[in-house]
């Protein structure tokens, strides 16, 4: 396997590495995917006119409906017999985007999650418990994975009690738990609630991964847990996790700056934004073969600045917690709120107001879905109203993958209310 560390990687020159891995990944796209051919020859620009990273810049930028138009192979760079995996992405309104990978793909994403791993202190002697949905989170193959490289134990524990994942949780020792911040936010109130001893456990790190999270969280879960907490972040469409790892001292994210190259633009203008200015992250994958992605539109908000770790200067990034597009965290799972109006269209039968309305509390995180009672469900006595309202809920779960609670409104009281109400705390990385 290659180096795991970057700190072995920083060893070369890392800005001509990127120069160089990006004129290679310039040159595939425009060779195998026709959506990049036609698009660079319409500019006037060849992977060759590249001269430095800075005209990057020059490329137009690439989002989640350019591959959702071209599903399900049209922005494939490699021979179809070379793919070894599909996974999928969620892509605008909710449909889903293919995601190929070929064994070369496979061996970096593994590389990137034991180097975050790594940056934990996990070694072979640890026990790493995946408390993540593997049918639904892409994140518990990148972290199984990273964990087996390195020679730890691995204990793919998804869809058990909670009173059970502290059982094996303690009697299997493990000291590396991988869960999402809701979940380990559920935890430690569950931990607190049962009387439950934490210094009973063998736990001496938790990593963060599917979900944004906050200062809060962290600090919650190091209380509780008494372990050390870390975050890491990847997408779907590309790594993850695998992107950038939070480091324990700097409290921010540092990037893998050998497999990606990261740019801040402004949300409007497109224009490419200074050290410690705020705008949507684009990532341009510099190693992926299947599915290279130039200027990648993540929808996320944040800011890049250089930090110093081990005395070299390193690429970190801090997201705000907030989002360009209308994409919705819950839970380790992800939703549109287009997804639940398709819902209520097929139960109701007609287009209705609704808001989603995501709360914090002791017990986890709660989802409502506020529908206003249409003329039709007046009419209906109570026993049909029920009726509608356990159907919706029964859908929306097999739907999203996550419990939605329905509360009928008034009509016109979500008159000019947001399609979407997060009342959790504010995610953000602690500054």
């Amino acid at each position: 396997m290659e180096q795991l560390i970057f700190d072995e990687v920083l060893s070369v020159d890392i800005r001509q590495m990127q120069l160089e891995r990006l004129q290679v990944i310039l040159n595939r796209a425009a060779r195998n995917v026709t959506y990049y051919h036609d698009l660079f020859r319409s500019i006037g620009f060849l992977p060759e006119d590249l001269g430095s990273l800075q005209d990057l810049s020059k490329l137009p930028i690439t989002s989640r409906e350019t591959l959702l138009e071209r599903q399900p192979y049209g922005m494939l760079a490699s021979p179809p017999r070379d793919v070894v995996r599909l996974h999928t992405a969620l892509g605008p309104g909710g449909q889903r985007i293919v995601v190929p990978f070929t064994a070369s793909d496979i061996r970096h994403w593994t590389q990137l999650t034991a180097r975050s791993l790594k940056q934990a202190l996990v070694t072979r002697d640890d026990t790493v418990q995946i408390c993540l949905d593997y049918g639904k989170s892409v994140a518990a193959f990148g972290m199984h994975f990273g964990a087996e490289a390195l020679g730890a134990t691995v204990i793919p524990s998804s869809n058990l009690l909670m009173a059970d994942q502290l059982f094996v949780m303690r009697h299997y020792r493990a000291t590396c738990l991988v869960c999402t911040p809701s979940y380990a936010h559920e935890l430690g109130h569950f931990i607190e609630e049962q009387s439950f001893d934490p210094k009973s456990l063998f736990l001496r790190c938790v990593i963060l991964v599917g979900e944004p999270w906050d200062g809060g969280i962290q600090r919650e879960v190091m209380q509780r847990l008494l372990v050390k907490v870390y975050g890491a972040y990847g997408l779907d469409e590309v790594f993850n996790p695998g992107i950038a790892f939070e480091d324990g001292e700097q409290h921010c994210l540092l990037v893998n700056e050998d497999q990606f190259l990261l740019e801040i633009v402004d949300t409007k203008e497109g224009t490419v934004l200074g050290e410690g200015q705020q705008g949507e992250l684009l990532i341009t994958t510099l190693t992926k073969e299947a599915l290279p992605l130039i200027r990648y539109r993540t929808g996320e908000l944040g800011c890049l600045q250089y930090v110093t770790d081990n005395n070299m200067q390193r690429l970190a990034l801090k997201l705000l917690g907030k989002r360009r597009d209308d994409l919705v965290h819950f839970n380790g799972a992800k939703f549109y709120p287009p997804q639940l109006g398709e819902v209520l269209r097929t139960v109701i039968g007609k287009e209705i107001p609704f808001s989603v309305v995501l709360t914090r509390s002791e017990k986890g995180d709660r989802a409502e879905l506020w529908v206003e009672m249409c003329e039709l469900a007046f009419a209906r006595e109570m026993v049909g109203i029920t009726h509608i309202k356990d159907r919706l809920e029964s859908m929306l779960f097999l739907r999203l993958g996550v419990t939605v609670h329905v509360r009928w409104m008034e009509q016109g009281a979500l008159q000019g209310v947001p399609a979407i109400q997060d009342n959790r705390t504010a995610f953000a990385i602690p500054q």
